[in-house]
């Protein structure tokens, strides 16, 4: 199951994964309760898992919780440069999968878009003070995030740009070692 702020862009990382193929940064795709499924091999065996993207929007606080039960790992998303996905994760988030799911995996993603994020403007600094402030930003984050993932006992943070379509792999391949109780994939 995929948590976090509306602002991290979970539904686009999710259909960009699920479908392999990117979606555009312009593309919007409104969600309540959005899902996925991605097959992928381990040694001889394949298997299946199911991607549920959540809403983030308070009038659904009450209805999250229903689609957690039998959840084998969570990811929760935050996105680089905005610091409130960061405290929502520690406030809401976390706190809201541990209460219903004590125990679960969970792993944290910093999020990045090749939009208006400090951390993914490949184009030159208008000065060194601008490209100093986005390597202090970016640090910020970093520590931030694995600092919130040490706190909770979060198997890992990671940061990756959902536009990349290596670096969003990456993020959902960290949930493949965690032990699982995935079902063999017989399709």
């Amino acid at each position: 199951v995929v948590v976090g702020d509306a602002i991290t862009e979970k539904a686009a990382a999710l259909n960009s994964y699920t479908a392999g193929a990117l979606l555009k940064e312009d593309d919007y795709i409104p969600t309540v309760f959005g899902s996925g499924t991605v097959t992928f091999r381990i040694g001889d065996h394949c298997y299946g898992a199911q991607l549920l993207d959540t809403t983030g929007t308070e009038v659904y606080d009450h209805l999250r919780p229903l689609i957690y039960r039998q959840t084998d790992a969570f990811l929760v998303f935050t996105r680089v440069g905005t610091e409130s996905t960061y405290r929502n994760a520690e406030k809401l988030w976390i706190p809201e999968i541990r209460q219903h799911c004590p125990g679960v995996p969970i792993i944290m993603a910093g999020i990045t878009t090749n939009g208006n994020d400090d951390s993914s403007r490949e184009s030159e600094p208008q000065d060194w003070h601008s490209a100093e402030m986005r390597t202090l930003t970016r640090s910020y984050h970093e520590l931030l995030g694995r600092t919130l993932a040490t706190k909770f006992g979060a198997v890992c943070y990671t940061e990756c740009a959902i536009f990349d379509p290596d670096q969003l792999g990456g993020v959902f391949e960290k949930v493949r070692p965690v032990p699982l109780t995935l079902e063999r994939y017989s399709g």
